[in-house]
């Protein structure tokens, strides 16, 4: 008899067909989404036949969205097994972080040339807020700033794929980041990186900014690689 797992339901409840989207993305998202919220143990093997019993579906769009997993690196092939739950590895995380670097920079270079005025006040308003949420030890608001904040550069900088891509990396690294964000130190730490950032933007002080952004990005890994290791 085959084994029940518990996981599959989970993925099938997590597939909004109602989205108009291909069944391929559908089943995507899904099975992206309940990996992340951590409904997946480490290593266990993604089941086509089991998953398609579950939604019901062909195993056509399934086989093709775990082999889009496989290649993002989220899951990992295991030759005359399948695919399985991959685990992150320091030298991956350092490979995200190196990239994100360079998105942010060519995001924010698009910014240091092109936003006017209005703009990089409104981007101010938010840090303010992030600045007043964080003294008041509001978290969730603090987490919302944060959102808004990033959301906010990239409308600015107006540059879809660079931000697709940023939003992508982010996505293997989102429960290292809600772990770390509820270090009171860390999120403290956050908001000054995100304030000296945005004063070199302002000052129009390429340099500077360059300098600021490595160092969000480089506490932001050391936090990851810390949380890994524990």
């Amino acid at each position: 008899m085959r084994r029940n797992y518990d996981f599959e339901s989970k993925i099938a409840k997590n597939a909004d067909f109602t989205k108009e989207e291909s069944l391929v993305s559908i089943i995507y998202d899904a099975i992206k989404l309940t990996i992340l919220e951590e409904d997946v143990p480490l290593g266990e093997r993604i089941n086509e036949y089991g998953l398609a019993a579950q939604l019901p579906l062909s195993r056509t769009p399934i086989r093709i969205a775990v082999k889009k997993l496989t290649d993002e690196g989220l899951l990992k092939y295991i030759p005359s097994y399948g695919a399985v739950v991959d685990n992150f590895t320091i030298k991956k995380v350092d490979e995200i972080f190196k990239i994100r670097l360079s998105l942010e920079i060519i995001i924010y270079e698009e910014l240091l040339n092109h936003a006017d005025v209005d703009q990089l006040n409104e981007i101010k308003s938010i840090c303010e807020k992030a600045i007043y949420y964080n003294n008041t030890n509001d978290l969730n608001l603090l987490l919302i700033s944060f959102a808004m904040y990033n959301k906010k550069i990239q409308e600015v900088a107006n540059l879809g794929v660079a931000s697709a891509m940023l939003n992508d990396l982010d996505v293997y690294l989102k429960n290292f980041r809600e772990m770390s964000y509820e270090r009171r130190k860390r999120v403290s730490q956050a908001v000054d990186e995100h304030s000296n950032i945005l004063d070199a933007l302002v000052q129009k002080n390429r340099k500077l900014l360059h300098k600021n952004l490595k160092i969000h990005v480089r506490n932001a890994r050391e936090q990851v690689i810390k949380t890994y290791m524990q």
